[in-house]
């Protein structure tokens, strides 16, 4: 799953060239199918999903679409100032979630 998310300002003041969210959903899906080797794909249901949201919404949105049991996160090493200034997406999803959350370090 990808979440793009454009701020409010940003798309409404930016030329249309420059926003252009087709073209970065497009994009989204390449990187996202190029991630899982055809071995694997031969071997389970694999379906990649590119959402215009923020990206904690659109995974809990996801989640609970699909009654998952668990997600799976990556997260990053970010300071404290960060996450109380931005919030982080995986701290979102593992207080949010329905289901086990299972974070990991990129």
């Amino acid at each position: 799953m990808h979440a793009i998310e454009v701020l409010p300002l940003y798309y409404d003041f930016s030329p249309p060239a420059v926003v252009d969210v087709d073209a970065w959903r497009q994009q989204a899906m390449l990187r996202l199918r190029g991630m899982v080797p055809d071995d694997l794909r031969a071997s389970c249901d694999v379906c990649e999903v590119v959402m215009h949201k923020k990206a904690y919404q659109g995974i809990l949105e996801l989640a609970g679409t699909m009654k998952a049991d668990l997600i799976v996160i990556g997260i990053q090493g970010r300071g404290a100032m960060d996450r109380f200034f931005f919030g982080s997406t995986a701290n979102h999803v593992v207080r949010q979630a329905g289901c086990a959350v299972m974070t990991v370090r990129a």
